[in-house]
């Protein structure tokens, strides 16, 4: 009877090795798991600062162009806090009317790259140009065009991310619609 009782001691002690190497394993897993969520979570928020700086750039731009509507930039950047933006403005064919009035055929293009730390956004807007007044003398508009109006309305509507991977690689495609106010 000596014997049985010596090998049940025995066994006892090999469980408890396999319990506590499962829960060591356990232990390293979740550790493991755990500094990979705080890396995500470090990187979208260096994505969404970029991407909010990527959109101070368009507002710059915007901003620009109605204060100058003839005004195109290529490669304006401008630092905000640790990151910065560079914002290129593109259009169609122009047509300068006299009195500072221009007339714009087609749209325009702004595309503006956030920069945070590692991480990089890009927005892309096509603005379609109206003007403050309608009243057409020789089938030209009079008055200087409008480029954003935020009457009450969001000043823009979002598509659906193209996703590409990786940290910075995300474009956002932003159509900018607007109406004819008379």
């Amino acid at each position: 009877m000596k014997k049985k009782v010596k090998a049940q001691e025995g066994s006892i002690l090999i469980m408890v090795v396999w319990i506590m190497a499962t829960i060591g394993l356990l232990g390293a897993f979740y550790v493991a798991v755990s500094a990979a969520e705080t890396k995500v979570a470090y990187n979208e928020r260096d994505t969404t600062v970029a991407f909010f700086i990527a959109e101070a750039g368009i507002e710059k731009a915007i901003n620009n162009l109605n204060s100058d509507p003839g005004r195109r930039t290529e490669n304006l950047r401008e630092e905000l806090g640790e990151g910065y933006f560079v914002v290129s403005v593109t259009s169609g064919e122009q047509e300068h009317l006299g009195n500072g009035s221009w007339k714009f055929i087609g749209t325009v293009v702004i595309n503006s790259i956030g920069y945070y730390k590692n991480c990089k956004r890009e927005i892309r807007v096509e603005l379609n140009t109206y003007y403050n007044g309608h009243n057409e003398e020789n089938g030209r508009p009079k008055g200087k065009p409008k480029w954003n109006d935020n009457n009450s309305r969001p000043p823009w509507f979002s598509g659906p991310p193209s996703w590409y991977g990786g940290c910075g690689d995300y474009v956002y495609n932003i159509n900018f619609w607007k109406e004819i106010y008379n």
